[in-house]
């Protein structure tokens, strides 16, 4: 496939900007006493040289590049006009020319937002470079790069992706330092990687782009949105990223002028989109921009929003850039195939309606050879119960399980599930897409706001692999994704969520299927009046489970109670993570606690008739007591 056109080259750009032109020529003078003080000897001429002079004004009139003086008349006029702005504490240098402080003016909330978005990607233990370029936030905890920037650091074995090590052996090391400005007043604010998501090949039509995830730390920048306007030749834009020295490549004497030696820090470059490919697959841009902006952020000033990845550029030639149309379709192609995992900002989401829910059975009390009911909730709590249109239980029925909403909390105060160890699927996990439950008004339901920016997992309460069964791949599919309303979600701190918990889930969930057998599954938060408030939320600090199935060995029901502490996780709202347990306790105990009541269930707890105990501390299956 052939190359499609682009045009044109940045000062070609720039000439035909007219309203930059106009002011420039109002003050032809001081320009031309710059070039002229700032020209050394022998460099385009002598200092007493009018050359330097003749060539600003008749490029100014003819809007003409001059030929031979690009390094004196050139890079005058580009500082004015297309100028690469320090940023400190977040504001950004003012800039010379009233026309381009007149287009930044309006978007200036726009550019406020995306300025902390945006990174400088860094090697911690590569002792031949500090930094490789920049990044800046696309999802949650995922950052989006160039390939040739992630390349430094990673690369491409098979399907795998492989960090790169030192020449001592040791796997490099990458952050990225969102603070990293000039003379900041602001501590650096470093974020370590965890993993790369994904990394494009090389071709001439594939975007120049890579996917990073970072820690999910407090404070963690939200996701540039991509922009959906259609992007067209002489649009406003900006450029934010790192510019650093790139002598090799460009006249050091322009880049003297234009960035003051100043490099490796956050720049904002104003400038103007100069054309764009006919296939709309890339863009060509006049802003100024040097090595260091690979990855940079090329931010529409109509809507504040993303219109391209930069990814290649030199002074007096073309700078280019990915659109975000080729972004966009590219996300939504990795999401489709499971590469990576990311939310669905860059793709219209199909919002569940509730003829999709009506059909759902919810959890059946009649699974097990003897009868489970729901919990019943004691009348203290029974005016707590969110409403759900169209019933007067409150339950809101899933594929194969069922919630209950605490009305004041707005989390779920308990689930029901049925496991059937014989019939289950291996459903491969997609896109983490959540969604709010439509038969159930927003107010009684947290949605991602709880989850952003800090170290909160959205724990599911019923795990997406446990309803994940059937009589077809279908059934247990739809179940796993029924899994991804908000009214299953809780606040659990990811290191909670990722161990101690899960141990106990998949040990129930590997009986079942290695015994083929059918378990119903209750489980839910201890709501406290002590509970730490965060962003107008109490977190609860325990969980419980109560695990009701058939005991192969005795042939009786057998009815367990465990407990789950959190509590030394939210001492502040960093939530540091500390030390935790698991325990098994009487289902009696748990009543107690959470307000509901389970009735029969508590005669075939087995702690309910060993004497003086009140917990057993779990640290693996052996000590289970069923």
């Amino acid at each position: 496939m052939g190359r499609k056109k682009i045009e044109n080259a940045p000062l070609q750009s720039l000439l035909r900007d007219a309203e930059v032109l106009e002011e420039l020529q109002g003050s032809a003078a001081e320009l031309s006493d710059a070039i002229s003080r700032a020209l050394p000897a022998g460099y385009g001429g002598p200092i007493e040289s009018t050359e330097p002079i003749v060539s600003l004004e008749r490029m100014l009139e003819n809007r003409e590049a001059t030929p031979g003086l690009f390094s004196s008349v050139e890079a005058i006029v580009l500082i004015t006009g297309r100028p690469a702005l320090l940023i400190q504490g977040g504001e950004w240098e003012r800039p010379r020319l009233q026309v381009i402080r007149d287009r930044l003016e309006p978007a200036i909330n726009y550019l406020k937002e995306a300025i902390p978005k945006v990174g400088r990607v860094e090697l911690l233990n590569d002792p031949t470079m500090a930094y490789v370029g920049t990044g800046w936030m696309i999802d949650e905890d995922v950052m989006i790069t160039n390939r040739h920037v992630a390349n430094t650091f990673a690369f491409r074995s098979g399907s795998q992706i492989l960090m790169r090590t030192t020449p001592f052996g040791a796997e490099l090391q990458v952050q990225t330092d969102f603070n990293e400005e000039y003379e900041s007043p602001n501590p650096p604010f470093e974020v370590g990687l965890v993993e790369v998501l994904f990394i494009e090949e090389n071709g001439y039509n594939r975007p120049d782009m890579a996917l990073i995830r970072l820690e999910k730390v407090t404070g963690l920048p939200e996701p540039v949105e991509l922009s959906p306007l259609r992007v067209e030749r002489d649009d406003d834009i900006v450029v934010i990223g790192y510019p650093a020295r790139d002598s090799g490549r460009n006249d050091p004497f322009v880049m003297s002028r234009i960035f003051n030696n100043i490099y490796n820090v956050k720049r904002l470059s104003p400038g103007r989109i100069s054309g764009i490919r006919e296939d709309r697959f890339i863009l060509t841009h006049d802003c100024t921009t040097l090595g260091g902006n690979s990855g940079s952020l090329v931010l529409n000033l109509k809507d504040g929003k993303a219109a391209g990845l930069h990814f290649a550029g030199s002074y007096k030639d073309n700078n280019f850039a990915v659109t975000s149309e080729t972004l966009r379709e590219k996300l939504i192609d990795l999401a489709h195939r499971s590469v990576v995992s990311v939310s669905a900002s860059f793709e219209q989401e199909k919002v569940p309606i509730q003829e999709d829910l009506e059909t759902r059975t919810g959890y059946n009390t009649d699974f097990l050879p003897v009868t489970v009911p729901f919990p019943e909730i004691d009348e203290a709590h029974s005016i707590d119960i969110s409403p759900v249109n169209g019933r007067g239980d409150g339950r809101l029925h899933y594929l194969h399980f069922s919630v209950v909403i605490h009305k004041t909390r707005r989390l779920a105060l308990y689930t029901a599930c049925n496991i059937d160890g014989e019939t289950l699927f291996s459903i491969h996990r997609g896109r983490d897409k959540w969604n709010f439950d439509p038969r159930m008004d927003k107010e009684f339901q947290v949605g991602n706001e709880l989850y952003k920016r800090n170290a909160l997992d959205r724990g599911h309460l019923v795990r997406r692999l446990d309803p994940a069964w059937g009589s077809t791949r279908e059934e247990a599919s739809q179940a796993a994704d029924d899994t991804f309303f908000y009214t299953n979600a809780h606040p659990q701190h990811s290191k909670l969520n990722q161990r101690s918990w899960l141990r106990l889930e998949d040990y129930l969930l590997d009986n079942a299927i290695t015994h083929k057998l059918k378990i119903s599954v209750f489980t839910g938060p201890v709501f406290d009046v002590c509970d730490r408030e965060y962003r107008n939320i109490l977190i609860p600090k325990e969980y419980w489970k109560v695990v009701v199935l058939m005991n192969e060995f005795t042939g009786r029901l057998s009815a367990t109670g465990y407990l789950l502490s959190q509590a030394q996780f939210v001492e502040n709202l960093e939530f540091v993570f500390g030390a935790y347990e698991t325990y098994q306790v009487p289902i009696k105990t748990l009543e107690k606690k959470t307000g509901l009541i389970f009735g029969d269930l508590i005669t075939y707890d087995p702690l309910n008739v060993i004497e003086g105990i009140s917990s057993h501390i779990i640290n693996s299956s052996s000590d289970l007591i069923v």
